[in-house]
């Protein structure tokens, strides 16, 4: 991957920051539980697992990819 980060390189630089590695990584949610903990219910529900279809893994769960920047402060070494 690499580290530029793009927009979101150049808002961690003007917060001081410098990207030293970055990763994505997939999460899954199991769809059920995560539509009752956001209370998601009926036909939004539905909708909601429409929309989530490319998404879904086995097992009735569904995946997000996240990123995850490792930084510094430019002062450190």
């Amino acid at each position: 991957m690499a580290t530029g980060g793009g927009h979101v390189g150049s808002r961690l630089a003007a917060a001081g920051l410098k990207i030293v590695r970055g990763a994505f990584y997939e999460k899954r949610h199991p769809m059920e539980k995560w539509l009752a903990l956001t209370g998601c219910t009926g036909d939004t529900a539905a909708r909601v697992r429409g929309l989530l279809v490319n998404r879904r893994a086995p097992g009735g769960a569904w995946t997000d990819t996240r990123v995850l920047f490792k930084c510094r402060t430019r002062e450190a070494h």
